[in-house]
């Protein structure tokens, strides 16, 4: 369909302390298209102040393999946040589980000097405004096929890459 209209959009993906409520963001990445380009930035973050070291789970460790002591190394959340504003605004945001991104962007961008309001969509939003059917059929064929390695920028960049490849249905 168009590319002007896919490149209103920009994935979002956390990788997280754990699942539970009190959990925090220890990776964020975004994903865009730009021509017949896809944008990835990500950063990990350094833990908030006031977020609960306790809620760190070592089950979701093992998943995202990124060790607590190196969040401590990470750019600040207050930094992060400003970065990832800029980068989000004026697009829709979308990811594959937005209740929990939504919370997880809520706490870092508390961090921010200019706290972000934001409403995170599913990635069918996107998918369902800009591709025809062969196109959606296509995109998922190609999520599909792309490994997913829970980490925040490239796990984000597959869903940039499949909305391009459906541009071309």
């Amino acid at each position: 369909m168009y590319r002007e209209d896919a490149e209103q959009f920009v994935f979002i993906d956390f990788e997280a302390s754990g699942l539970g409520p009190q959990s925090w963001p220890v990776e964020v990445g975004l994903s865009w298209i730009e021509g017949a380009a896809v944008n990835t930035w990500s950063s990990l973050i350094c833990p908030g102040p006031s977020w609960d070291i306790e809620a760190w789970d070592p089950v979701s460790a093992r998943v995202h393999g990124i060790p607590l002591d190196e969040l401590a190394k990470a750019p600040a959340a207050g930094m992060v946040a400003a970065e990832a504003a800029k980068l989000i605004s004026g697009k829709t945001v979308c990811s594959d589980a937005p209740k929990y991104d939504e919370i997880w962007a809520r706490r870092l961008f508390l961090e921010g000097a200019q706290p972000v309001s934001l409403r995170i969509f599913d990635i069918c939003s996107a998918f369902e405004h800009v591709l025809s059917g062969m196109g959606m059929d296509q995109a998922y064929e190609k999520l599909a096929r792309l490994p997913a390695p829970h980490r925040a920028g490239p796990d984000a960049e597959r869903y940039a890459k499949a909305l391009l490849h459906g541009l071309k249905y």
